[in-house]
């Protein structure tokens, strides 16, 4: 192999020749190799592209492709967690300045490679940060309210925003179909907003995927009347397992799908206690079934985000922002191991950034291809 990685190629040569009888030339390198070499003139393997890009201001080529979404030509898989770095004390007031430095590197220490949040990072210095350590984000464009009477609202973000390179693609909404865009719109009218604000951010920028974030897998009928909808995004919690979401998706979309939340929390409403073992378990076992059935191998979905980062106070809405409070909702189904989801546990790191099982658990689960990061 050869190319701009430098001190790989032998070892690249090796890999391919070893391998050659199982998958054949012309094939993209999986594992590390098209890092070490930056791409291979023996099997004619594409370059991984490099990340943070050579030179300020170098373009990057994200496109769609049947079921991937790829950066310049590589298709990518997500390993992500969901950001929401409140303080204590705070009610939904993420101090995204305070944290993204600590969180950052703590995040690179655990293989992840993307975030989301709830609402967008105006900050670009934060964003610096992420570009920095190699993780991208996909940024909130429109979350709550009516995309028509907000059109101004979206526009800003989207042209204030676009031009920062960490931004992998833009989301519209949060399980919608649940809170009606944590508004009174009607259901209809919460397709409508979210296929106007697609229609705007398009129209401002072009260069990047639109996604939706989904409760559960959609309809048919509604994919296809989104079809301004680039790629889908569904939170789902049910055990240790995503059921059957991924095939039902794959019936019904031949687009891109990413599981915008997924995971378990730190108590066990069952013990009354601390249950961190539970957690690392089903935290690990999602993510390893995640990456063996992603698209970079013929699968079903790009990757995912473990809810969530960090512990948030403020979340059990009988309790204090300023205490740990035990408070939760069992629907009849959810995450692992009691069903149950304890609003205030579903940290990877504590509010204090300690690190829980968890942590180490997903930092053990490596990705199908560590293309494109």
């Amino acid at each position: 192999g050869e190319g701009g990685g430098g001190g790989g190629g032998g070892a690249c040569k090796e890999w391919c020749q070893s391998d050659i009888g199982k998958n054949g030339k012309g094939r993209h390198c999986t594992g590390d190799m098209t890092h070490f070499c930056g791409g291979c003139s023996y099997c004619n393997a594409a370059p991984a592209p490099t990340f943070p890009p050579e030179g300020p201001g170098r373009d990057r080529k994200i496109t769609v492709k049947g079921r991937q979404v790829l950066v310049d030509g590589v298709p990518i898989h997500l390993k992500g967690v969901c950001w929401g770095p409140v303080p204590k004390g705070k009610t939904n007031s993420p101090d995204f300045k305070r944290y993204v430095e600590q969180d950052a590197k703590m995040m690179k220490e655990a293989g992840v490679n993307a975030v989301r949040t709830y609402g967008p990072i105006w900050d670009k210095s934060v964003l610096d940060v992420f570009w920095k350590y190699k993780i991208w984000v996909i940024m909130v464009a429109h979350t709550a309210g009516n995309a028509y009477s907000r059109e101004h609202d979206i526009a800003n973000v989207v042209k204030s925003l676009k031009d920062h390179p960490a931004i992998l693609m833009w989301s519209i909404g949060n399980e919608w179909n649940y809170n009606k865009m944590y508004s009174s719109l009607s259901f209809d009218e919460c397709v409508d907003t979210t296929a106007k604000a697609a229609e705007i951010i398009k129209k401002h920028d072009n260069t990047r995927p639109v996604s939706t974030i989904y409760g559960e897998v959609p309809d048919k009928w509604l994919i296809d009347k989104l079809s301004n909808i680039d790629v889908w995004g569904i939170n789902v919690y049910r055990g240790k397992g995503f059921g059957d979401t991924m095939q039902k998706f794959a019936s019904r979309s031949g687009k891109p799908l990413y599981y915008g939340e997924y995971g378990a929390d730190a108590w066990n409403a069952g013990s009354h206690r601390v249950d961190e073992d539970a957690q690392a378990d089903a935290t690990r076992t999602l993510t390893e079934l995640i990456w063996k059935h992603s698209s970079t191998s013929s699968g079903e979905t790009f990757g995912g985000f473990v809810f969530e980062w960090n512990d948030e106070w403020w979340k059990d809405g009988k309790g204090s922002s300023w205490n740990h409070d035990v408070g939760g909702i069992a629907p009849g189904g959810g995450p692992w191991p009691d069903m149950t989801f304890n609003e205030e546990y579903w940290g990877l790191v504590t509010v204090d950034r300690k690190k829980r099982k968890a942590f180490w658990a997903l930092a053990e689960v490596k990705t199908p291809k560590d293309f494109a990061r």
